[in-house]
């Protein structure tokens, strides 16, 4: 899609104007976009329902992204209200979707003899927002089977659809654009991926304290795994030990193993573990120090392994809540 431009030869894009909840919208029809897309403008002048959030890519020329995106239910008629379409919106940011300058229909139906069937709505502002991009799928079912109005190369060619005639052109290249995409240039693309308009970004300097203390205890282990520490929040209050509450659930642990005869079973599989590395028990505390608790889970039915260990590493101290 490109921009409206200055001038005599300026491009026409294709747009039908329609009816959402009482409000006439300009619509863009883009054959190259796979979805349809709506202003936060119409969004909330018409009350549409939202139907879905999630992550999409979206493909440009500057680039791929991938954002959260919202989609609405909304249903658009033509301007006689005869026609009616359900249609899956993604609501763009924006208080229009794209600027044109005013084609003056008028002017254009009284001089190619080639359009004279064609009736197109006029208005008398320079520029017209268009609040509304049909996608291809959505275009595909407004189109109708009325030929195209085409004359000699180069001229305006008019289709009909469901929702009223479209006039499209080509336009001589400007440098100077007075077009809005939802996404238009290398700028626009840059400040929506920025960490500041995602609210993302490090507003307590202490974003290189903890590079630097990553990048200081990055090691590289004998397996070739690369292993580090784990992140401490800098200045921050030292926690509660979960030591005495870790002790209280082991010694209640071993009593009910015990108890099942599982004590034995229970010590081979974490010797198991602590033998291939799968856990290990530090040498001496640093002041640090979590005590992971665990616990056992019992399944009767099962043809081999009946003892599993579940490691609860969700809760700092048994007896006291966490902070």
């Amino acid at each position: 899609m490109t921009a409206n431009h200055i001038g005599q030869s300026s491009v026409i894009h294709p747009v039908v104007v329609v009816r959402i909840n009482g409000y006439k919208f300009r619509a863009l029809l883009d054959s190259g976009a796979s979805h349809s897309y709506a202003s936060s403008t119409a969004i909330k002048l018409t009350n549409a329902k939202l139907k879905s959030t999630g992550l999409r890519q979206i493909a440009m020329l500057t680039g791929v992204t991938t954002r959260t995106m919202q989609v609405y239910e909304i249903k658009m008629y033509s301007l006689s209200g005869d026609v009616g379409l359900d249609v899956n919106i993604t609501k763009i940011e924006k208080k229009e979707l794209l600027l044109l300058e005013n084609p003056r229909y008028k002017e254009i139906l009284q001089r190619f003899s080639h359009l004279q069937e064609v009736h197109m709505d006029d208005d008398e502002k320079e520029l017209l927002p268009v609040h509304l991009f049909l996608g291809a799928n959505d275009y595909a079912k407004i189109r109708t089977s009325e030929s195209l109005r085409v004359g000699s190369s180069g001229e305006p060619v008019a289709e009909h659809t469901k929702f009223g005639w479209s006039i499209m052109s080509p336009g001589a290249d400007q440098e100077v654009s007075l077009g809005c995409l939802a996404v238009n240039s290398t700028t626009d693309y840059d400040n929506l991926c920025s960490l500041d308009v995602l609210r993302l970004a490090d507003t307590t300097g202490q974003e290189s304290k903890v590079l630097g203390e990553f990048q200081e205890q990055l090691t590289r282990s004998e397996e070739g795994w690369y292993e580090t520490a784990l992140p401490w929040k800098p200045n921050h209050q030292p926690l509660l030990s979960n030591r005495i509450g870790s002790l209280q659930r082991l010694n209640s642990l071993v009593r009910k193993l015990k108890r099942t005869d599982m004590l034995a079973d229970y010590d081979a599989i974490i010797q198991e573990q602590v033998k291939h590395g799968v856990v290990k028990t530090p040498n001496e505390a640093v002041g640090k120090e979590f005590y992971l608790l665990h616990r056992t889970v019992v399944r009767e039915n099962a043809e081999t392994t009946k003892i599993r260990i579940v490691y609860d590493a969700r809760r700092r101290n048994p007896t006291t809540h966490s902070r």
